[in-house]
């Protein structure tokens, strides 16, 4: 039986909550779903709003998740993109490892995450390639619980 969209983004969120809670920092889940976040991470008394998203493989080595929200109503669905005030980073899992990405680092629509060289050998994508100090992430087994990026 396949996931339905709603239960493949809970299990994207589940994953995330067990990445950071596994690496002892704390979270706060808000009540109902009223938020534009998906939970609060407390990183050393610096609270961040962060919202998962579910990646699909583009093509071998490339991920994307969409950097929006959508809703269904009465004319169909709608889009909406997050705000710099709604999100801090996004948070996505991938080959059994968390990414954070800073809201900065993302476009309106979907964002791409490149772990190898793109085959044109052009740079496409506003990152190229994903290397560890281009991007904020917090990895199963990164045990001293700093960014190498940001140093959170």
């Amino acid at each position: 039986m396949e996931l339905t969209p709603k239960e493949k983004g809970n299990l994207t969120e589940l994953q995330c909550l067990v990445a950071f809670a596994e690496q002892g920092l704390k979270v706060s889940i808000p009540y109902g779903e009223n938020c534009r976040y998906d939970f609060i991470l407390d990183i050393k008394g610096t609270l961040l709003k962060i919202q998962c998203k579910t990646s699909s493989l583009k093509e071998e080595g490339v991920y994307k998740f969409q950097t929006s929200s959508s809703r269904a109503n009465t004319k169909g669905m709608t889009r909406i993109s997050y705000e710099k005030e709604d999100v801090d980073y996004f948070c996505t899992f991938i080959n059994e490892k968390c990414y954070l990405i800073p809201f900065d680092e993302t476009a309106s629509r979907e964002k791409v995450l490149r772990f190898v060289p793109p085959k044109n050998n052009l740079h496409v994508y506003p990152l190229p390639r994903i290397a560890p100090e281009q991007i904020c992430l917090l990895m199963l087994n990164f045990s001293n619980r700093n960014c190498i990026r940001c140093n959170f």
